[in-house]
C-alpha cells in the first residue's frame, strides 16, 4: 500500500482511519446526512424523504465515542490502519424516520421516492466496518458509549433549540 510505502521513505508514524456516521451536539443541520436531513424536515414540518424502500441500514457513532477511538487508535503502534470507525449498531434508515417522527411529532410524515443507485452501493469499506469497530477496542481501555436511539434522541433535542433551523 502507498501510505506503507510514505512510512518507511519518509519515516513518520502513521495512522489511516475511516469515519462513517458520525453524530452529536452541534451537527451541521444542513450535512446532508440522514440523521440531520430526517430531523430537519421534521421540524420544519415538511415531509421526510426515503429513497427506497427504507430497508438500508445505517450504523450511527457518537462524536465522543469516535475521538476515543481516533486517540486510541493513535497511540498504538499494532498497526497503521486502515481502521474503519463507526458503530456495530445498525438500524433501518425506516427505523430511523419512524423515530425521528417519534420524538420530535407534528405534522411530517413519510414519503418514499425510487432509489438512486449512488445510495444502493455499499462499499468494501462499510462492509468491513463491523469487523473493524469491534477491534478498536483491543486497543481502548474503556468501552464505547451506546450508540443508541437516546443519543441520537439528544441530537435531535439540539436541532429543536438551534435558530438555524
Amino acid at each position: 500500500m502507498r501510505f506503507n510505502a510514505s512510512k518507511t521513505l519518509l519515516r513518520i508514524e502513521i495512522r489511516l482511519i475511516r469515519i462513517f456516521n458520525t453524530y452529536g451536539p452541534r451537527m451541521d443541520p444542513n450535512d446532508g446526512r440522514v440523521l440531520s436531513n430526517f430531523t430537519v424536515q421534521t421540524l420544519q414540518g415538511t415531509d421526510i424523504t426515503i429513497y427506497g424502500e427504507g430497508s438500508q441500514t445505517r450504523s450511527f457513532c457518537f462524536v465522543d465515542d469516535l475521538v476515543r477511538g481516533i486517540v486510541a487508535f493513535c497511540e498504538q503502534s499494532k498497526s497503521i490502519g486502515p481502521m474503519n470507525l463507526g458503530n456495530d449498531k445498525e438500524f433501518t434508515v425506516k427505523d430511523l424516520a419512524d423515530r425521528v417522527l417519534n420524538k420530535i411529532g407534528g405534522k411530517s410524515k413519510i414519503v418514499f421516492k425510487p432509489l438512486i443507485k449512488r445510495f444502493d452501493r455499499r462499499s468494501s469499506g462499510e462492509r468491513m466496518l463491523l469487523e473493524d469497530f469491534a477491534q478498536i477496542f483491543k486497543y481502548m481501555e474503556s468501552d464505547k458509549e451506546e450508540g443508541s436511539m437516546e443519543e441520537i434522541a439528544s441530537a435531535i433535542d439540539k436541532y429543536s433549540s438551534s435558530p438555524v433551523i
